[in-house]
């Protein structure tokens, strides 16, 4: 179940440790249960994104590749 409530994301009731968010998340996002084979993905950028709390979950079968570089925060900047 992830949900969104005063500025943190929630997995199954936990906050999520996201030090590298800029500015917390300022919409909630009522809890959800995630369907199998989806995921619910966000921006970094919490408060301009366009993603799965606007257009819903995202299925296993459009994740078409897999992040092999982090490029920010510069002190975390490498391959993943």
């Amino acid at each position: 179940v992830i949900s969104v409530a005063s500025g943190k994301v929630y997995l199954n009731g936990q906050p999520l440790a996201e030090d590298y968010i800029a500015e917390p998340p300022n919409q909630p996002y009522q809890p959800a249960k995630v369907p199998e084979d989806e995921f619910f993905v966000m921006g970094d950028n919490r408060n301009d994104s366009n993603d799965s709390r606007y257009w819903g979950f995202l299925p296993r079968k459009n994740v078409i590749g897999r992040a092999t570089f982090r490029f920010w925060p510069l002190d975390r900047i490498g391959f993943i």
